[in-house]
């Protein structure tokens, strides 16, 4: 239980290196950026999600997979790092050429920054899973953590030397990034891991055959982020999106909290020797501690989304407000797919986890498709919250975990009381009740949840 704990401390800790900064950022730049600026700078830090895994082949996470099988062997181990990483560098030289091919004929002035960034966060996601493969959680920690200082730093310095600007703020996160890669490479002692003669035809063809069905999924799950942003651009412009962003941002919150347990979820049920179908009270208990979390916090940050985004943002941005708990639920719903995902990673269904997302996404796009030019970004959300309830409901038809239906509707009806408090009441009074009940209703499941599930193993 204590190796659990600290797994989960250390994913806490390089988690908000690598991910959250970058959402704190964005609120931090609306300052100095135009909405039009924000929200290009808001596409390519889309963009570089959806473009990794296609340089890639996902082949990251089947790096990942091997170097984390408990029966794992060095010369194994060396050899899917080495295949794994001439994958990732082969895959580069493609993407740069036919960069350059695009940047002929649509010249891009920051052209030479955005393929930077491109090929640094390639490597920094290889080494982050590498080292997560590994068990080097502290220096997963660490390489996050160094991350996140050296871009606060080099933020600080722009303000102070230079100006913020959309370059340099995309040379800032590379030069970040290039540093904690570097790090990484010292820690996982890279010139005995890595040798030409390791690298393998047969291996690279077998950390493809287990990466390439989770490509579609990792596309189509980001279509349904990357998607919107591109269909509010076509349809309502830029500024708008700059807006969005904002609001999407802060919702990542809830996912950035997810992925903490989500990272850890995975590494458990990997190693887990009994089969699901023998535990489903056990995995049950599990997602319902896991669905009562996630939307007590859902219900805790829209009692305050207002004052969020208000005193973090300026005048400009304010209206981000009103779409920000439609995207708060929808994270969650997006959490609760992930915690269903970890099953079919351990089963290696990878074709199912492509299925139920891809129809996720397929219905989020149609909807906001058919719904933006009548209700604008509001589209936008709801679609997104829409698209991962159904995929929710499509994985939960594969494994038959009970979900406590009276406990989750309840935590839902609080979530729709708290919402219509928020944006239809102007009374700040009401507003400060509500958000004094949801924290202590927060820390009141969280309390019940520590005492069923950490003190429950401790006494084992």
């Amino acid at each position: 239980m204590k190796k659990t704990i600290n797994k989960l401390f250390y994913y806490a800790v390089g988690t908000f290196g690598s991910k959250v900064i970058y959402f704190l950022l964005v609120p931090f730049y609306s300052f100095f950026l135009s909405k039009s600026e924000l929200g290009f700078y808001d596409i390519i830090l889309a963009s570089l999600t959806i473009l990794t895994p296609i340089i890639t082949i996902q082949v990251s996470d089947a790096v990942y997979r091997e170097l984390h099988d408990p029966t794992k062997q060095s010369l194994k181990s060396a050899k899917a790092f080495s295949s794994g990483l001439s994958v990732i560098f082969f895959g580069l030289l493609i993407f740069v050429f036919i960069a350059f091919i695009f940047n002929n004929l649509f010249a891009n002035k920051i052209f030479y920054e955005l393929v930077l960034i491109q090929s640094s966060f390639t490597f920094y996601i290889f080494f982050q899973q590498s080292l997560r493969g590994l068990s080097l959680n502290k220096e997963y920690a660490l390489m996050g953590t160094m991350n996140a200082f050296l871009l606060i730093l080099f933020s600080i310095i722009l303000i102070y030397f230079s100006t913020i600007e959309l370059r340099n703020i995309i040379l800032a996160i590379a030069c970040a990034q290039l540093i904690s890669i570097i790090f990484a490479i010292y820690k996982i002692n890279f010139f005995k891991l890595f040798e030409i003669k390791n690298i393998s035809k047969a291996k690279v063809y077998e950390l493809i055959n287990y990466s390439f069905p989770l490509l579609p999924n990792t596309l189509s799950w980001w279509l349904i982020d990357l998607g919107s942003r591109y269909i509010i651009l076509l349809f309502i412009g830029i500024e708008e999106n700059g807006l969005y962003a904002v609001a999407a941002r802060y919702a990542g919150i809830i996912a950035l909290v997810n992925s903490i347990f989500i990272l850890s979820w995975q590494d458990y049920v990997i190693n887990s020797k009994s089969k699901i179908s023998l535990n489903t009270n056990y995995f049950s208990s599990y997602l319902n501690f896991f669905i009562a979390f996630q939307i007590g916090l859902v219900i805790l940050l829209t009692s305050f989304s207002n004052e969020l985004i208000y005193f973090t943002t300026p005048t400009d941005f304010h209206n981000a407000a009103k779409y920000l708990p439609i995207l708060l639920i929808s994270s969650a719903f997006a959490s609760f797919c992930g915690f269903y995902g970890a099953f079919y990673l351990k089963e290696k269904s990878t074709k199912k986890i492509f299925t139920t997302t891809l129809i996720g996404s397929i219905i989020n796009i149609a909807f906001c498709i058919a719904l933006i030019n009548y209700l604008g970004l509001y589209a936008v959300a709801v679609a997104s919250f829409v698209g991962f309830l159904i995929t929710f409901l499509l994985r939960s038809r594969d494994f038959e975990l009970k979900v406590d239906v009276k406990n989750f509707a309840f935590l839902l009806l609080g979530y729709i009381l708290v919402f219509y408090i928020t944006q239809f009441t102007e009374s700040t009074n009401l507003r400060l009740i509500f958000i004094a009940v949801a924290l202590i209703s927060f820390i009141l499941i969280n309390i019940n949840i520590y005492q069923k599930v950490f003190l429950k193993n401790i006494g084992r």
